[in-house]
């Protein structure tokens, strides 16, 4: 497969990737999720960069009860540890309309479609009646 292909098929499922992780993530329980993290750069500005950054992405999940984030930065020294607890839910039934969904929007049947069309395409040669498969990268 070549780079022009991956970026056809990430500009192409980017949009149905994101919306199918965010309903599976909506669909999950959690019951209680602690995480804590203890972290350090070379440079204090990249650590306060980073910190800021970490501090965005978990805001979402902090707002729910159960879940504790709890991010400590350390300036001084290059350090990393963490320590992350939780138990959650999953029922197999309600990750069924989210993949439907998934594989039902547009962009999605449009790769599918390609993708079986370019595999299992006959040829029928003419003046010889002799079918044979196109070659493909299956």
């Amino acid at each position: 497969m070549d780079v022009g292909r991956i970026f056809e098929l990430f500009r192409t499922l980017h949009r149905p990737v994101t919306a199918l992780a965010r309903r599976v993530v909506q669909r999950i329980d959690f019951r209680e999720l602690s995480c804590r993290v203890t972290f350090g750069l070379n440079d204090p500005a990249e650590t306060g960069m980073l910190s800021g950054f970490l501090y965005a992405a978990f805001a979402p999940l902090t707002r729910s009860p159960s879940v504790s984030v709890r991010l400590h930065p350390v300036f001084h020294e290059q350090t990393f540890a963490y320590r992350v607890r939780g138990s959650l839910g999953v029922t197999v039934g309600r990750m069924v309309i989210p993949v439907i969904a998934f594989l039902c929007s547009r962009a999605v049947r449009g790769v599918i479609v390609k993708r079986v069309r370019g595999c299992y395409l006959l040829v029928v040669q003419p003046g010889r009646g002799a079918r044979k498969r196109l070659p493909s990268s299956c």
